[in-house]
């Protein structure tokens, strides 16, 4: 190896051999990344150098899937568990598991004058803390989820929406992101064709800078309405040729319920409560979505870490549309009128507040004196990923942020509880066993 000299292969063009491709700038590209140009010279000895990095390539490739062996969702049947990532200080990066799921998404960048953008120059940090999870596990997928400044966007001219591709990009790659989601709540009816136009043109873009730069395509993706009459403004075609999957909100359904904030009801259903539409349940809201003839493979069921709480008119009537006062009063984490976390929901549970489950609608709630919550729980999340297995193609979790992230409340002290028993049933683990999950300590 004496001789060795690491010098530019003088190829025109490009070529490609296994684990290695040598562009003209000598650009060395391999499932590793890029390796740095080399010096230009007359005297070349590549073989050899091609050998090394492509042993070392495929022994590290070894090492990893060896290492990653026992965590891996997708062995078998590739199903999808995308976690969003709510930056709301409640959760540290660096506390994630980065085996925990498939895809994590970060929430939220914005669109603003036509670029892509951080909301918080503090964000950028957690930009780069988020990508440092692909260290450890390189199979992780960490994208950029945006929210704001979709109308504005959408309704300029083609110039300004050309020159946002690139610059979107530019700053994906940037921050080592692997692709983009897409969270517009929601387009109008004379924004339908318009957002279309959007999406073809961001798939063509994406597609060229991937065949430009030797590059794996970033992923474009959405998440979609809980409203079907909302959904009348996408059109589906559309989005199954330019997504490469997209999650339905299959939460917050009971603000369709009249004088939805003075009575109880479910946040997350399976299946429909007595006394109310289908259409406002996990099930019928996606049987919904796949009699569109939306893929299948491509559609993933939205569930919530997060309780709906509400307080009550009186303290003896705490079923489910029981009247109430109002929304429920601030929890002890989020600090958030009508919202509990699944850590405010076990404290609850641990403070003697009554659990209850409803066999009809497969979730559980909670009532104590004036406070009723519906929320979600490891058994009804594990639940509906049985349920859904062999219907769609994964889980979408909002959020990973209000997860019992430090396993405190939980019998077995579980980390991220309901996350976790939706993966063992994507995994395969918990198919044949109907016990409960981490079940929260009553």
């Amino acid at each position: 190896m004496k001789n060795l000299r690491f010098n530019t292969f003088p190829l025109p063009g490009v070529k490609c051999a296994s684990l290695l491709c040598i562009s003209t700038d000598g650009r060395y590209f391999s499932s590793l990344g890029i390796f740095p140009p080399f010096s230009h010279t007359d005297d070349v000895i590549f073989s050899s150098v091609y050998i090394l990095i492509a042993v070392s390539a495929l022994l590290l490739s070894f090492l990893g899937a060896m290492a990653n062996v026992e965590t891996k969702i997708s062995a078998n049947n590739n199903k999808k568990l995308v976690c969003y990532y709510f930056a709301s200080g409640l959760l540290q990066v660096t506390e994630i598991d980065p085996f925990l799921c498939t895809h994590l998404i970060f929430a939220f960048a914005m669109f603003k004058h036509g670029k892509l953008t951080e909301v918080s120059p503090s964000d950028i940090k957690l930009f780069g803390q988020m990508a440092n999870l692909k260290l450890k596990n390189p199979a992780l997928k960490v994208m950029l989820s945006v929210q704001n400044g979709f109308s504005e966007l959408v309704n300029s001219d083609d110039a300004t929406i050309k020159k946002f591709y690139n610059q979107a990009i530019h700053y994906l790659r940037e921050y080592r992101f692997d692709g983009i989601d897409l969270d517009w709540e929601f387009p109008r009816a004379n924004e339908k064709e318009k957002y279309s136009r959007f999406l073809k043109g961001f798939r063509d873009a994406i597609i060229n800078h991937s065949q430009n730069s030797l590059r794996p395509q970033l992923l474009l993706t959405a998440a979609l309405p809980n409203n079907v009459r909302k959904l009348q403004n996408y059109d589906i075609d559309t989005l199954n040729s330019t997504l490469d999957f997209a999650t339905v909100m299959a939460y917050d359904f009971h603000m369709f319920i009249k004088n939805a904030d003075i009575t109880t009801g479910f946040n997350s259903p399976l299946f429909p409560p007595a006394n109310e539409k289908k259409i406002y349940s996990t099930v019928g809201l996606m049987d919904y979505y796949l009699n569109t003839g939306f893929s299948s493979s491509k559609l993933l069921v939205g569930l919530p870490t997060y309780g709906r709480t509400w307080k009550l008119k009186t303290a003896e009537n705490h079923g489910v549309h029981a009247p109430a006062v109002n929304k429920g009063d601030p929890g002890p984490v989020i600090h958030r009128r009508g919202v509990f976390t699944y850590p405010e929901v076990c404290s609850a549970l641990k403070n003697g507040s009554h659990y209850v489950w409803d066999s009809e609608a497969e979730v559980p709630y909670l009532y104590n004196d004036l406070l009723w919550c519906s929320f979600e729980d490891p058994e009804s999340a594990a639940n509906k990923a049985k349920y859904f297995l062999q219907k769609c193609g994964g889980v979408g979790v909002w959020t990973i942020t209000f997860d019992d992230a430090e396993g405190k409340y939980s019998n077995d002290s579980q980390k991220f509880p309901i996350i976790t028993a939706v993966k063992k049933v994507l995994m395969g683990a918990d198919n044949k066993d109907s016990s409960p999950v981490s079940q929260p300590v009553l």
